[in-house]
């Protein structure tokens, strides 16, 4: 028998389909693992980075039963590497990535989204009590992945090339969205497509590229947010030397008069979790105002006080059903916002995106190495300089909507203000993040407070 007789077979894919059956089968379609869903849901492991950190540190079959005992977990990892013990965020943030009260399922983005978690029933002396243990994908294939990225964001770090990203949440942001394509696995399909068609492509050319199927306003989002980060080359209209964020200026007339009913009927029947009925309605009695305006999104959201997202979202679905149609040109006859692949876009296509892609087709892990003291403390770092708002924006960005909506209101309460704030944002900051640059705006002295949680511009 020759040696070659020997050596292991590789494993069939079939066997692998079982192996990570926690993951395989939250990732289904037609009865079957789809690898671009399973893509979407290891993607969504990677941000933001306390929740790579949370997974990595998750020793496999330990079970744990409470936001405490995960919490402390992370901190004595993080301790173990020589780092001070301290993690960016709270027991319950934590907990959060397990069980969250506030999605529909009470599961956590680990459990549902990544399936890299799963839940547990155990038996305890105090009697059945659900706990959460880190799965076989969570081990054999997420791990390697983070280690994989924070690499990455290491050596970016360390490189002359130029970027203003603080963590990868400023990169992937969100992990949850009502559109048919979660943010992170877009962003994957619009920096794939800059990477293979190398040159400047108008944001319309790339909703029509994947013909429907990611909404614009993610496609918007996601231009935005890598344009300022420097992974893209990102022309706008809009853009500024100092770098605010880009958006593009794409303007909609009324095609034919449509009623709030038949509007709100109808946009139903295409995203059936539609709830911003009041939104809805202020855009039609506006347009039915002024049928003959052309209607741009910012100026719309600042004559009727809503967020532009939540306008642009609006104006997106009018046009979807028949209600509005696109401008070709842009206002004042500006050109279109405009993107291309740079060296960072290949860069993180290569040796983040490209590989995660690989894995969530094959389900074959990466080579499994330690996420190291040095890339824990970049990703911990670069994290709360996007959290406290002190990285490159050095939160310019959200103190500068605190004062536009104070500025349009006699005073708001801070729950009040990060909710809208977060409309207008590209990606989604806690209250604390919001009431960290409040008190900086307080202690500037360009807002005061006038009641308990209730601020006003001076």
């Amino acid at each position: 028998m020759t040696s070659a007789e020997f050596e292991q077979k590789p494993e069939p894919f079939e066997a692998r389909i079982g192996r990570y059956r926690d993951f395989t089968d939250r990732h289904q379609e037609n009865g079957k693992y789809n690898p671009e869903l399973g893509l979407g849901g290891i993607l969504s492991t990677l941000t933001p980075d306390p929740k790579a950190i949370t997974l990595y540190s998750m020793p496999p079959g330990t079970p744990f039963f409470t936001a405490r005992e995960l919490h402390k977990n992370a901190l004595n990892y993080i301790e173990s590497l020589g780092l001070p013990r301290r993690f960016p965020i709270s027991y319950n943030a934590v907990w959060e990535y397990c069980y969250n009260p506030a999605s529909l399922s009470q599961e956590g983005s680990l459990v549902s989204i990544g399936s890299v978690v799963r839940e547990l029933n155990d038996t305890t002396a105090e009697g059945e009590k659900t706990a959460y243990i880190v799965s076989n994908a969570g081990v054999d294939l997420a791990r390697p992945l983070i280690v994989n990225m924070a690499e990455w964001v290491r050596d970016t770090r360390e490189s002359s090339i130029p970027h203003r990203f603080d963590s990868m949440w400023r990169i992937l942001s969100s992990v949850s969205s009502k559109t048919e394509h979660r943010r992170p696995l877009g962003l994957f399909k619009v920096v794939e497509y800059l990477v293979n068609n190398p040159r400047f492509h108008r944001r319309q050319d790339l909703a029509g590229a994947f013909q429907g199927k990611i909404d614009d306003t993610v496609i918007s989002s996601i231009l935005n947010s890598l344009g300022y980060a420097g992974i893209i080359d990102y022309e706008s209209p809009e853009r500024d030397i100092q770098g605010e964020r880009a958006r593009g200026w794409a303007t909609r007339r009324s095609d034919q008069p449509i009623g709030f009913q038949e509007a709100l009927e109808k946009i139903r029947e295409i995203r059936g979790g539609f709830h911003h009925t009041g939104y809805l309605q202020a855009v039609i009695n506006h347009i039915e105002a002024n049928p003959d305006e052309v209607y741009e999104r910012n100026e719309l959201a600042n004559k009727l006080r809503i967020g532009q997202s939540n306008i642009s979202t609006i104006l997106s679905l009018l046009q979807k059903i028949g209600g509005l149609k696109e401008e070709s040109g842009f206002k004042g006859g500006e050109i279109q916002s405009s993107a291309r692949a740079n060296d960072l876009t290949k860069s993180l296509y290569d040796r983040v995106l490209f590989p995660t892609q690989n894995t969530a087709q094959t389900l074959e892990p990466l080579h499994k190495k330690p996420l190291t003291r040095d890339l824990v403390s970049v990703l911990l770092e670069n994290y709360e300089e996007e959290r406290t708002r002190k990285g490159p924006q050095g939160g310019k960005e959200v103190r500068d909507i605190l004062l536009q909506l104070l500025s349009q209101h006699e005073q708001m309460k801070v729950s009040y203000l990060a909710e809208q704030g977060n409309n207008i944002l590209d990606r989604e900051l806690s209250r604390l993040a919001w009431q960290y640059q409040i008190q900086v705006l307080v202690k500037g002295g360009e807002i005061e407070k006038t009641g308990r949680g209730v601020y006003r511009k001076k």
